[in-house]
């Protein structure tokens, strides 16, 4: 698709054939930045900043929303064995659908509470770090996601860092 293309190359470049994590490379830097931050408390400043932080939200949700039109539209049957549970040697077999659906859930959870933390946060302690930081983060994971890859920027699923089972990020970048 055309959205797909045009996306491909204005977000994920390649270097040396390897499509490099943004939030690995990036997100260190601004949050030690953000953290060290002061900002200005003035009126025309926080509402910049909410009407950031409403943008972002919308942007993600809205690509939640077509990730998921996308995967229901795909209905992709094929299987695959999943990561075992605890207490399970093997892994259970699952369509890519079913998977994918799984994992949008995830996305989402993650990313809902995530958001009431810095609103609860901005609104009730007067923090506005944290919305600023927020603002940042949520949609490069989204960007990042291989769900985003996989449906939006329409990459192929035979990519090692896009196969199913999906690899978890470290939180240090090491994986």
């Amino acid at each position: 698709s055309r959205v797909g293309s045009a996306w491909q190359g204005a977000v994920l470049t390649r270097v040396d054939g390897r499509s490099p994590e943004m939030l690995n490379l990036i997100m260190p830097a601004v949050s030690g930045l953000l953290l060290m931050t002061r900002l200005d408390k003035s009126p025309q400043t926080i509402m910049a900043l909410q009407f950031a932080f409403v943008l972002s939200c919308l942007y993600c949700t809205a690509a939640f929303t077509w990730i998921s039109m996308l995967i229901t539209r795909k209905q992709d049957t094929a299987t695959f064995v999943g990561d075992p549970k605890k207490g399970q040697t093997e892994g259970q077999v699952i369509s890519k659908h079913d998977y994918d659906q799984a994992k949008l859930r995830e996305m989402f959870t993650s990313y809902f509470s995530g958001i009431m933390i810095a609103t609860v946060m901005h609104f009730f302690m007067g923090e506005q770090r944290v919305l600023l930081m927020a603002t940042v983060y949520n949609p490069f994971m989204v960007v990042e996601s291989p769900l985003f890859r996989i449906h939006l920027l329409e990459q192929s699923d035979q990519d090692p860092q896009l196969t199913r089972p999906f690899l978890s990020p470290s939180l240090f970048g090491a994986t």
